[in-house]
């Protein structure tokens, strides 16, 4: 998979709608969008002795989980410090979810209004009056947010053109190709999961790395 082109020193990539996109040296920004966004504090679970240490052995102490908190000779008030933690957990992760949006938004406008600029882009007030008349989808007035959503609608409908456009980015700003390697090696890897902490894990790897060179 092609993933840019160099042209007379330009990066360009053409996504899988055929649009042609010049990718600007700004990784740097697109890795640091968010971050100034703090995570909440995570809650930790009630913990228990694991098993009986022998003489001159520190205590293993090892917090709960939802199987071991069931077992029949689970301790009451340690059943009553779960029943507390949970909620505290539940609010935890929301916290951490509605953040972690703010910041993939943040990186994407980033894409959108910095990183990148669509050549032979059409007017986008006629793109949108055929979008509300036409098809009936509505569309904001606010010329930002309009270009925002042409980007997303028509530029960069799949996995792969994210893949694309961050690599072209990337590579507008300078990183290296071990790393570009490891932004396409990691994202080969996430598509044949069905997401979740490991996916997660991989992206926040990748991001780390391009950040540092950035």
């Amino acid at each position: 998979m092609s993933l840019f082109e160099v042209v007379e020193g330009k990066v360009i990539v053409t996504t899988s709608t055929g649009w042609r996109v010049e990718c600007l040296p700004y990784g740097d920004d697109f890795m640091r969008a968010g971050s100034a966004l703090a995570l909440p504090e995570k809650p930790e679970p009630p913990t228990y002795r694991m098993g009986e240490p022998e003489e001159g052995e520190r205590e293993i102490w090892v917090p709960y989980t939802e199987a071991s908190i069931a077992d029949k000779d689970t301790p009451e008030e340690d059943r009553a410090a779960w029943a507390e933690y949970i909620p505290k957990r539940d609010a935890y992760l929301a916290e951490v979810a509605a953040v972690q949006y703010q910041q993939e938004l943040m990186r994407g406008r980033v894409l959108v209004y910095r990183a990148t600029r669509v050549l032979d882009l059409p007017d986008l007030r006629e793109w949108a009056r055929m979008r509300n008349e036409f098809y009936g989808i509505p569309t904001p007035g606010d010329e930002r947010e309009l270009l925002f959503q042409f980007f997303t609608a028509e530029v960069s409908k799949t996995a792969e053109d994210a893949l694309k456009l961050l690599s072209g980015v990337l590579r507008a700003t300078g990183i290296s190709e071990e790393v570009l390697d490891r932004v396409e090696g990691n994202f080969r890897d996430t598509m044949g999961r069905t997401g979740g902490q490991d996916a997660q894990a991989d992206q926040e790897g990748t991001s780390a790395a391009a950040q540092d060179e950035a």
